[in-house]
């Protein structure tokens, strides 16, 4: 949690970061302390997450919807 919290702050630090909606680069986001799992590395993994993937791009499809927060224990998604 304390290392989550300091990411979390230094991520939202405004001074630090002069625009929005740009990426963060990888190495900038481990420099952070981010953990970063390269799933395709792992065949069963990378295989989970596009099956994942997949079911909610047809799950928004059906609702007519193009966005969704996943937060945990449950699915927050915007009707467009």
């Amino acid at each position: 949690m304390e290392r989550a919290a300091k990411i979390a702050s230094e991520l939202s630090d405004t001074n630090r970061w002069n625009s929005h909606g740009y990426g963060i680069s990888k190495d900038v986001l481990n420099d952070l302390g981010v953990m970063i799992v390269d799933f395709n590395a792992d065949p069963s993994l990378k295989n989970a997450v596009q099956d994942c993937d997949h079911l909610l791009q047809d799950y928004l499809y059906k609702l007519r919807s193009n966005r969704a927060v996943h937060v945990k224990g449950r699915l927050v998604y915007h009707l467009s």
